[in-house]
């Protein structure tokens, strides 16, 4: 059969592989294929369209991180170069399908609104149900798909068709083009260095080690964390959330809400103590609600100083030699414009949108020079623009204040208001800070005697009263708690519940009205696509890339990749009834020792021995170090290749991120250099080459991820499995 047939291997079939089979049952359905298709696809859990990480049979107490309305399955019409499109029964995004299921059989777990947060399990449970009606299309449409429940560990190349070989050693041979999704992965700590040490302490004092917590259910089983026990969870990102809910929920334990308070009650089946340590000693933020989704061509932020054309000029002016082009210093060339970029976003959250081009009038002759300046003068002129802006913000606040304060009539305010409408900035601020002014529409406050008699001394929004104490400041964004909360473990105990409930409310106001909120998802989210147009394929510096990945990555995680409110409510309930102990601070870091492990906190003075520690950081890709052995067995004999960062002076400095050396179609060089084209590698093993390929597909954006699909499709077009219309029937 293989022989009259075109054959296409995919090994992984999670969310990127019903993506995959998505555009091919299009295709198929639509006549498009030239001749009959052989579809073979590889899941070593068997897991078909959720695999492991979104399996459908998962705990229920984690949760997705996006809302349902911003998670879809199928090409739309915005996806540029996807045609045909399959019917839009086909196509529902997650909120719909839960509506849909919801009305099929009123189970309260399909009660899912677009701007709800799912929990995990519903969507591999959302995955498994379309990547089955894509087989189900394909298949009508007389195409072969053979699915294998089996891991791939090797793929052989030598010949002109390839064959995978299987983990029972069985394989599947004469395949014309292979698809590598096989997802999320997790480093085994015996390879990796910087975990090896802490599993042979585990060894020998008889301790516990999990150097990784996923599966939830096979890593923090109750031997390995057993009731009573201390759990030491070694970072405090979005890994070690779910730890939590799965060592307490998971574990029988309820959370009730009296008012507008949660709080946990235990089962008694938890660890006596959840110790999670980090470098910040900082959770994720709460994402704030997300008022965008009802219009996300209106309220989706537009870049006005980072945008890729100021990229371009910048490393038209100052970028450095690197093996794949120019290069430049995130810190030095493009941080300084999401610092303008935020600080703006910041201002007319508080101000109205009427002074935006005002302020980008205002420093556009100064934002202009840093764009242009050489790396000596960079610098210098990030420095002028910055401060240019913010002085003008604080002009603005200054005199919105004094109005406010009555100081200043509202006539003299318009006239000093030159080039922006202060009665709109003023409204917009009031509105901003109390939302309707108390006793009297707003009009009438801000053109009131004594403005401040119709408004409370408090925002219900936590924001200050006066604009002027309203300023965007990046170190307080990224240190919410201040230093003096940092001297003993119960202040920062205290400081960190403080926060969480000032984190919540600023989270309700969303991410539109909130001026934090709104400048850390403007920048940080919609914004992505201009920071990866740096970042992708060599765009900065190595040293600069190993920052950014060390540092402003992290920030990026904080700031706009955390949890919902609802879970950050449970996170902070744990913490409240002792169970999860928040007091290590900053700086975090645990000693192995006879008992175990000590966690320490320099700065706060804290110690706490513990008798469990995971590992709830996230794993970078990386072949050497990898739990599968594909990619080792793939790198060990040369079929690809790790991707070097290379510049600096005669291209002496490298930088190894981890990922493979992919091409532009996202095929992998060997150790030779030559490209296999017959292969394609998408999500985390392009990571290093590429910024950011982790995440569900969303709807109306012509997202990237489909946007690589349509590339492996193009090469499969180019082989001519495909035609230009609607008119071949596959036999």
């Amino acid at each position: 059969m293989s022989e009259s047939h075109y054959v296409l291997a995919i090994v992984g079939a999670g969310p990127s592989a019903v993506y995959s089979m998505e555009r091919l049952a299009a295709l198929a359905s639509a006549g498009r294929l030239t001749k009959p298709l052989l579809i073979h696809v590889f899941d070593k859990g068997g897991n078909f369209g959720d695999g492991e990480v979104h399996s459908a049979r998962q705990s229920q107490v984690s949760f997705l991180n996006r809302i349902a309305g911003q998670v879809s399955f199928a090409a739309d019409e915005t996806i540029k170069g996807a045609n045909p499109l399959l019917e839009p029964e086909y196509r529902l995004n997650l909120a719909q399908w839960c509506g849909q299921r919801y009305a099929e059989t009123h189970d309260q777990r399909y009660s899912v609104g677009a701007a709800d947060w799912p929990k995990r399990y519903v969507h591999g449970e959302a995955l498994r149900h379309h990547f089955y009606a894509y087989v189900g299309l394909l298949r009508k449409a007389g195409v072969k798909v053979v699915l294998h429940p089996l891991e791939v560990v090797d793929i052989d190349t030598s010949s002109a068709r390839i064959e995978l070989l299987c983990g029972d050693s069985s394989s599947v041979g004469d395949v014309d083009q292979v698809l590598l999704v096989t997802g999320h992965s997790w480093n085994d700590p015996q390879l990796d260095k910087r975990r090896h040490g802490k599993a042979e302490h585990a060894k020998r004092a008889g301790v516990e080690y999990i150097g990784s917590a996923y599966p939830l259910e096979r890593g923090l089983t109750v031997e390995a964390a057993p009731a009573g026990s201390v759990v030491a969870c070694e970072g405090m990102g979005l890994t070690a959330i779910d730890i939590v809910l799965y060592l307490t929920e998971g574990r029988g334990g309820t959370f009730i809400t009296e008012g507008s308070e949660v709080k946990y009650v235990p089962s008694g089946d938890e660890p006596s103590r959840i110790i999670p340590f980090s470098g910040s000693g900082l959770f994720t933020f709460a994402r704030p609600d997300n008022h965008k989704q009802v219009d996300l061509a209106l309220y989706e932020h537009r870049g006005v100083f980072l945008t890729k054309q100021a990229v371009d000029i910048i490393r038209a002016h100052r970028g450095e030699p690197g093996r794949e082009g120019t290069q430049v210093d995130f810190e030095r060339d493009i941080f300084p414009l999401v610092l303008l970029e935020m600080a703006l976003l910041h201002a007319t959250t508080l101000f109205g949108g009427d002074t935006r081009g005002y302020l980008r009038q205002t420093v556009e002759e100064s934002v202009s020079a840093f764009l242009s300046a050489s790396i000596a003068q960079a610098p210098a002129s990030a420095e002028i623009a910055q401060k240019q802006l913010q002085e003008e913000i604080a002009r603005i606040a200054a005199l919105i204040d004094q109005r406010l304060d009555g100081t200043i009539s509202l006539e003299e305010c318009r006239v000093q208001a030159n080039g922006w409408d202060f009665g709109l900035a003023a409204a917009s601020f009031v509105h901003c800070v109390w939302g309707k002014a108390a006793r009297a529409p707003v009009g009438t406050v801000v053109a009131a005697e004594q403005p401040r008699r119709y408004l409370t001394s408090e925002s219900p929004f936590g924001l200050a009263p006066r604009a002027l104490e309203s300023p965007f400041d990046w170190d307080r964004t990224i240190r919410p708690i201040p230093g003096s909360a940092c001297d003993t473990p119960e202040r920062y105990r205290a400081a960190m519940l403080e926060f969480f409930g000032q984190d919540d409310t600023a989270a309700a106001r969303g991410n539109l009205a909130h001026p934090a909120k709104a400048a850390a998802d403007g920048v940080w989210r919609d914004l992505r696509d201009v920071l990866a147009h740096a970042v992708d394929r060599g765009g900065l510096t190595p040293s600069s890339h190993r920052r950014f990945l060390e540092v402003y990555m992290r920030h990026h995680n904080r700031l706009a990749n955390g949890a919902a409110r609802e879970v950050m409510a449970k996170i902070r309930a744990v913490a409240e009834c002792g169970l999860l102990d928040v007091g290590v601070g900053p700086g975090g870091s645990v000693r192995l020792d006879d008992k175990g492990y000590m966690i320490s906190g320099p700065l706060t003075g804290y110690e706490g021995h513990a008798g469990v520690l995971v590992d709830a950081t996230v794993h970078a890709f990386d072949p050497r170090l990898d739990t599968a052995v594909l990619y080792r067995n793939l790198l060990n004999r040369g079929v690809v290749r790790l991707w070097e960062n290379v510049g600096g002076e005669g291209l002496s400095e490298i930088f190894v991120p981890g990922g493979l050396d992919l091409d532009e179609s996202f095929s992998p060089r060997g150790a030779s250099g030559k490209v296999d084209s017959r292969i394609t590698v998408l999500g985390p093993p392009s990571e290093g080459v590429v910024f950011f390929q982790l995440g569900a597909l969303r709807p109306e954006q012509n997202h990237h991820v489909m946007q690589d699909i349509l590339t492996w499709v193009a090469k499969l077009d180019a082989e001519g499995l495909l035609t230009a219309s609607d008119t071949a029937v596959p036999r």
